[in-house]
């Protein structure tokens, strides 16, 4: 059966820790309160989007961004972890969270994107890169050169984090406004762009900024298959495939 990754877990342990912290301050809530009004105020570190009953009375699914947590409804009782339904042989939060990691592919803006590859390929992949995360580096290095190989075609969407890097953004606003994005691109993802440069055009960032907050995008790089499936984090070329395959046999 699927499995909560480490990240996701170490994610949903500092929410609760948050929210213990929070209940030392927390007067007990009117009747009035809805659960998700509760639920936003147990969680206060997060942005609560959801409360919806479980198969279990009293028990609540909390899902905030892309983290599930459950409650009860009065709020005293919280517990992470993953819901089975063993008469049915199957893992609830895993089915809610595959759920929560796959999108329609062609509702993406790619006309917002840098296009690496081939206009016509067989198989095409989104990233949301900063041109200053090591990760995203590493994957241009070691993964994007092989998939591009094989024919794939990659958007990218200039995702610059500021608040870790810098001058990612001035980078990222002088790819797009170079006559050849691609070059570009990848002098910003070896050290070699030139910040000299200004940027003469207007770039799409804000909305990429915008569409990331609404994918609940908040690290790079982040990936997009065509089949739907998203991926977090620096993936090896043999994962990726292998994932690839993967869900596009479901």
């Amino acid at each position: 059966m699927n499995t909560l990754r480490s990240r996701d877990v170490t994610t949903l342990r500092c929410l609760v820790l948050a929210a213990l912290a929070a209940l030392l301050c927390l007067p007990t809530p009117g009747a009035a309160a809805s659960l998700q009004e509760l639920a936003q105020r147990l969680f206060p570190q997060a942005v609560v989007d959801s409360v919806e009953p479980t198969p279990i009375p009293n028990i609540y699914e909390v899902r905030a961004g892309r983290s599930i947590m459950y409650m009860d409804a009065s709020g005293r009782y919280v517990f992470v972890g993953e819901l089975y339904d063993f008469h049915s042989r199957k893992n609830l939060t895993a089915e809610k969270l595959l759920a929560l990691n796959t999108m329609q592919f062609d509702d993406l803006p790619l006309d917002l994107a840098v296009r690496l590859g081939s206009a016509n390929a067989t198989k095409r992949l989104a990233v949301f890169d900063d041109v200053d995360c090591p990760y995203c580096k590493r994957f241009h290095e070691e993964t994007l050169p092989r998939l591009l190989k094989d024919g794939v075609a990659a958007y990218i969407f200039l995702y610059p984090i500021t608040s870790l890097h810098p001058q990612a953004e001035a980078k990222s606003k002088i790819v797009w406004c170079s006559e050849n994005r691609a070059a570009a691109l990848d002098a910003a993802l070896h050290n070699t762009l030139l910040l000299t440069q200004e940027a003469s055009c207007s770039t799409p960032l804000a909305e990429i900024g915008a569409l990331a907050a609404k994918l609940g995008i908040k690290g790079t790089p982040t990936l997009i298959l065509d089949t739907g499936l998203r991926l977090d984090g620096f993936v090896t070329y043999d994962a990726l495939m292998a994932r690839w395959q993967s869900s596009a046999r479901k």
